[in-house]
């Protein structure tokens, strides 16, 4: 399985590089733990973040959302590690693989609470407003969730999309007299308002 994911182009590197990596300013590196959650919260690598293996790479965009980013992945066989980065470095992820843990190693117990600053404040319209505004030209919908989640269930007419690629995607869609942003917690949703505003000048 390493020689497939070697294969594949994902790097093996030690904790020194890995450091480096996440000390650099001019380029994002995530590291995920990609053995199961209750893997994780029983003993995890300082700084990594939970992310089992077939959902990384399902929803790579929710838990990857910088584009370009860097992605290294842990475990504690170098199997799920190995099979997930052949995977994500098959769809044009640089990716590597830290090299084998001892337990030892995995010193941090339970699940990091997630700090969220609080959401930007921004103008709200009720489901109700909005098909309203919809039976008139002018209104367009972006919806910032997973892509996973928009194949499941998204407002019909909605363009899916990232920040990271807000100014390509408004160059395709069409103008609109007002946007409607929206995704699965509302929260990326206020975070985009401000940067759609000010592309849209």
């Amino acid at each position: 399985m390493a020689h497939f994911a070697e294969r594949a182009g994902v790097a093996v590197i030690d904790e020194a590089t890995l450091q480096r990596w996440l000390q650099q300013s001019d380029r994002t590196t995530f590291l995920f733990d990609v053995r199961s959650p209750e893997e994780y919260a029983a003993g995890h690598y300082p700084g990594s973040l939970s992310a089992p293996g077939g959902q990384l790479v399902q929803e790579t965009d929710h838990f990857a959302s910088v584009r370009g980013a860097r992605i290294v992945l842990l475990d504690d066989d170098g199997i799920r590690a190995a099979i997930t980065g052949s995977w994500l470095a098959q769809m044009g992820w640089e990716t590597a693989r830290l090299s084998a843990l001892s337990t030892s190693q995995l010193s941090k117990r339970g699940v990091p609470a997630a700090e969220v600053p609080p959401g930007p404040q921004a103008e709200e319209i009720s489901p109700a407003q909005l098909a309203q505004q919809l039976e008139e030209p002018g209104t367009v919908v972006l919806d910032f969730t997973t892509s996973a989640n928009f194949v499941a269930r998204h407002i019909p007419g909605a363009w899916w999309l990232t920040r990271s690629q807000l100014r390509q995607a408004l160059e395709v869609i069409p103008p609109a007299q007002r946007y409607v942003v929206t995704c699965g917690s509302s929260l990326l949703a206020r975070y985009a308002v401000p940067e759609v505003a000010a592309l849209d000048r």
